[in-house]
């Protein structure tokens, strides 16, 4: 038997396993601008309103009044559900 003490091979506990001071965490510049893109847009619809309630009021008001109960609004509901029963 020999004492000599073989290399490791590589891939399997050899250099190339062990990190080198030249390794660099730092995110690249393309992380950064993707996280600068995706922070923009977060804000924008952080900015949008939770909820248009002039538009809930107004059509709170059309269906008190009775302007969506029209014969052409039932009509093409119905049609539309036929054509769906007709798909299936």
């Amino acid at each position: 038997m020999s004492n000599q003490t073989q290399a490791p091979k590589p891939g399997i506990g050899g250099p190339a396993d062990t990190p080198s001071d030249s390794v660099t965490t730092t995110p690249s510049s393309l992380d950064r601008i993707a996280d600068g893109t995706v922070a923009k847009h977060v804000a924008a619809i952080k900015a949008l309103p939770d909820v248009r309630e002039d538009r809930i009021a107004q059509m709170k008001k059309l269906i008190a009044d009775g302007q969506c109960d029209t014969p052409e609004r039932l009509n093409a509901a119905i049609e539309k559900m036929l054509g769906e029963l007709r798909e299936q």
